[in-house]
């Protein structure tokens, strides 16, 4: 015979399943395809983001702008002009993870569009589906000011002995820090943190720690004063970052015709004036540098 209890536990869980089932579905970031937007004339672009400096960041009036808002409000007047579709953008998120921009991106449906620094891995090649590179990034091996120098990648375990590493899970710098342990110093230590600016701080908060930061958070970090080195030796200009939709988007080829549009949109007075506006002229110095 069943007790009271038994069956209070099948009610609770199916209240669990019930109550995980609705958030799940409410999780789950949903825009409109191309291909209604077309027929109808009219369409959302979800967009969830990370805030990374010069890319997506707030103003002083508490506004999302950046490189990457720049470029989606291009689209969206490249789409209205060429395909006679009016987008408006719905943004999502408070852009303080970038795991939660990755997923909700990989997760999403239709018109979804995932911004900020996401770097081009065939890895994730294989998860969702990319739009073409908007930048190519330079990543630069940091310290505290007043370290030596680390001008040969094979001295770095002499050179920063008794230092630590510090790095973000599942990001392209944490497989750098890794490749710098397998390749040079075995025995490197390696801390974990939830973000680039976490990483940061942790750096800033040890004089004995060193990470990997992409660009736009070396150069926002310097032109906030923050007091660190550079070891050049380290650069790594080997990736690109470029938007995410979710797998199979219909609205990757309309981006792929953007992006060949004219001479090409790398090309156009729009994006350079975003560049120059939103990174500023030492990005630009070091980012022609890449090229």
């Amino acid at each position: 015979m069943k007790t009271t209890g038994h069956y209070l536990r099948i009610g609770v869980l199916s209240l669990a399943v019930w109550i995980t089932g609705i958030y799940g579905a409410q999780a789950q970031l949903t825009g409109t395809s191309y291909a209604s937007a077309k027929n109808s004339g009219a369409g959302v672009l979800k967009v969830t983001f990370v805030e990374t400096p010069g890319f997506v960041y707030r103003d002083a009036s508490g506004q999302l702008t950046g490189v990457c808002v720049s470029i989606l409000e291009d689209f969206t007047a490249y789409v209205q002009r060429v395909h006679g579709v009016q987008l408006r953008l719905d943004y999502s998120g408070d852009g303080s993870s970038f795991a939660n921009m990755y997923n909700q991106a990989k997760g999403g449906s239709n018109g979804v569009v995932g911004i900020g620094n996401i770097t081009v891995t065939n890895a994730r090649k294989s998860e969702v589906t990319f739009t073409p590179f908007f930048i190519e990034n330079k990543a630069i091996l940091i310290t505290q000011k007043g370290k030596a120098n680390l001008g040969d990648l094979s001295k770095i375990g002499d050179i920063f002995g008794g230092m630590t590493a510090y790095t973000a899970k599942g990001t392209t710098n944490e497989s750098r820090i890794m490749r710098l342990k397998n390749n040079y110093w075995s025995a490197m230590p390696v801390e974990y943190a939830s973000s680039s600016p976490d990483v940061l701080a942790k750096v800033l908060a040890n004089p004995n720690g060193f990470a990997y930061l992409d660009l736009v958070f070396y150069v926002d970090a310097i032109k906030n004063g923050k007091p660190i080195q550079r070891h050049a030796a380290a650069d790594d200009t080997s990736e690109q970052f470029a938007f995410v939709l979710p797998k199979g988007s219909d609205w990757g080829p309309i981006w792929e015709e953007f992006y060949r549009h004219g001479t090409g949109y790398r090309n156009s007075t729009e994006y350079k004036r975003a560049l120059m506006d939103h990174l500023g002229p030492a990005a630009m110095r070091l980012i022609q540098s890449t090229n």
